[in-house]
């Protein structure tokens, strides 16, 4: 087990050596430093705080393949963290070793998934433990937010074209998956957010892997089981994969 420290002064300064989120220490930050760092009392009640500090032994291991992790990730303060993924048959293999300064298994909130590898301290490691409130805080910084987004969008890209290969029962070949993957982006819209405009030119075509599209043409058009209806907008759910032209 890891030792654990929820002291306001050492949370402060491993805050301070990790890069990603030093523009917490700006002045503007200052609320959302002391939420992460101290908490608040408000209503009579405790809120947060949202980190502490955790020091690993070599070896030992700071989250796991396959489990859900949904409402805790980690920021490495000091020591290398090894990474392990099983491979089909189930046994481990070392894939990477990350410095300090790396961000754990964001993914799992952010996804809503278990965690997709097991992470172990190398030599010895100490984390930030933080909670699914100081993510959203954390996403207000520039660094930090881009770093995730783009961790974000490579990962769901991964699993969107191996999920793409498996539903075509594996049509394409290893360099159409290279190809595919240099002309595609994985993106998450928010609701409202206009995909296809009508009238505009197709230069590209979307994939949607899930959630809702809502569809208005101005022209009626025929349905596939037959009739005419009225023009206007008819929300949809996108199945797995579904393809919009633009």
């Amino acid at each position: 087990m890891p030792k654990v420290d929820t002291t306001p002064a050492a949370i402060l300064e491993a805050v301070r050596k990790i890069d990603i989120v030093s523009e917490l220490l700006d002045e503007k930050n200052k609320n959302n430093l002391k939420m992460i760092v101290e908490g608040k009392v408000s209503g009579g009640k405790q809120i947060g705080p949202y980190a502490r500090l955790l020091a690993y032994e070599p070896g030992e291991t700071i989250m796991r393949e396959g489990d859900w992790g949904g409402n805790t990730f980690y920021l490495s303060v000091a020591g290398d963290v090894d990474v392990y993924v099983k491979d089909d048959s189930g046994k481990e293999k070392k894939v990477a070793r990350l410095a300090p300064g790396a961000c754990l298994g964001e993914r799992s909130i952010l996804a809503g998934i278990p965690r997709n590898a097991t992470i172990r301290a190398a030599d010895g490691a100490s984390v930030l433990e933080l909670v699914r409130p100081a993510l959203r805080l954390l996403r207000s910084l520039k660094k930090f937010a881009e770093k995730v987004d783009d961790s974000y969008r490579n990962h769901g890209l991964a699993n969107a074209i191996a999920q793409l290969q498996e539903q075509t029962g594996g049509a394409l070949n290893p360099l159409d998956l290279v190809a595919l993957g240099n002309v595609s982006q994985f993106m998450a819209y928010g609701k409202h957010h206009v995909l296809v405009q009508e009238g505009m030119p197709i230069d590209r075509i979307f994939l949607i892997r899930s959630g809702w599209v809502r569809r208005g043409s101005p022209l009626e058009f025929e349905p596939c089981q037959g009739g005419r209806r009225k023009p206007g907008l008819r929300a949809r759910k996108a199945p797995s994969m579904r393809c919009l032209p633009r």
